[in-house]
C-alpha cells in the first residue's frame, strides 16, 4: 500500500513530508484517515492545477487542504501562458506551443467565456500598472491558502515579471472583483484524473 510505503521513507529519513498531486478530496481523506488509524505519516501537501482560468479546486480540494492544514502548491498559475496573452483569438495556434498538442488547453482556447474574460482581466491589470501575468500571479498569492506558486518556464524572460512583483499586492476589491467575473471556471467537471483510477475503484457510471 502506498502510504505504509511513504511511511516507511519518512520514518528512515529518506523524506521530510509526504505530500500529493492532482488526489480528489476524498482520497486525501482516505489517506489522512489511514494515517490517523495506524499511526502513520500524513500528507503534508497537495499539488494541483489552479489559476483564474481554472478553478475547480476550489470545489472540494481547497476546502480540504484548509480544513486539515495542507500545504497547497498552484501548478499551472498562468495556465501555459493563456494568462501571459500568449494566445489570440484570431491567430493559430503558435508553432511548438502547448496547445498544439494538449486537447484540454485546446478546448480551454474555444470558450467564447475566456475570450470574454481576457479583457476585463488587462482592464484590471492596466489600472493597477500591471501586466496580465502579473496581475493573475498576484491573484493567486492573495489567497491565503496558497503556499506557493509553481512557475513553470523555459527561459530567463519567463521570470522576470515575477521578480517585479515580488513586493506587490492586489487590492482587495480587485481580488473580489476577478473571483466573481471568473466564476465560470470553477463549476466544472473535476477531471485531472480518470474515474476508477484508484485500483479495486468500481466504475460508477
Amino acid at each position: 500500500m502506498a502510504s505504509v510505503t511513504l511511511d516507511h521513507v519518512t520514518k528512515q529519513g529518506k523524506a521530510r513530508y509526504v505530500g500529493v498531486t492532482n488526489h480528489y478530496a476524498w482520497q486525501m481523506a482516505r489517506m489522512i484517515g489511514l494515517a490517523a488509524c495506524n499511526g502513520w505519516a500524513k500528507i503534508a501537501s497537495i499539488q494541483c492545477s489552479y489559476s483564474i482560468v481554472d478553478r475547480p479546486a476550489e470545489i472540494e480540494t481547497i476546502p480540504m487542504a484548509r480544513q486539515f492544514n495542507l500545504a497547497l502548491m498552484a501548478y499551472y498559475p498562468l495556465r501555459a501562458g493563456v494568462l501571459t496573452g500568449k494566445y489570440s483569438r484570431a491567430d493559430a495556434l503558435p508553432s511548438g506551443s502547448r496547445a498544439e498538442q494538449d486537447p484540454k488547453l485546446q478546448r480551454l482556447l474555444a470558450k467564447p467565456r475566456l475570450w470574454e474574460l481576457l479583457p476585463r482581466l488587462r482592464s484590471i491589470a492596466q489600472r493597477n500598472d500591471l501586466k496580465l501575468n502579473q496581475l493573475a500571479m498576484l491573484w493567486l498569492l492573495a489567497k491565503d491558502y496558497v503556499t506557493c506558486p509553481i512557475i513553470g518556464g523555459s527561459r530567463p524572460e519567463h521570470y522576470r515579471d515575477m521578480y517585479a512583483i515580488a513586493d506587490h499586492t492586489l487590492p482587495a476589491d480587485d481580488v473580489r472583483e476577478i473571483d466573481q467575473i471568473s466564476l465560470d471556471f470553477v463549476y466544472k467537471p473535476f477531471v485531472n484524473q480518470p474515474v476508477g483510477a484508484m485500483p479495486g475503484l468500481a466504475d460508477p457510471w
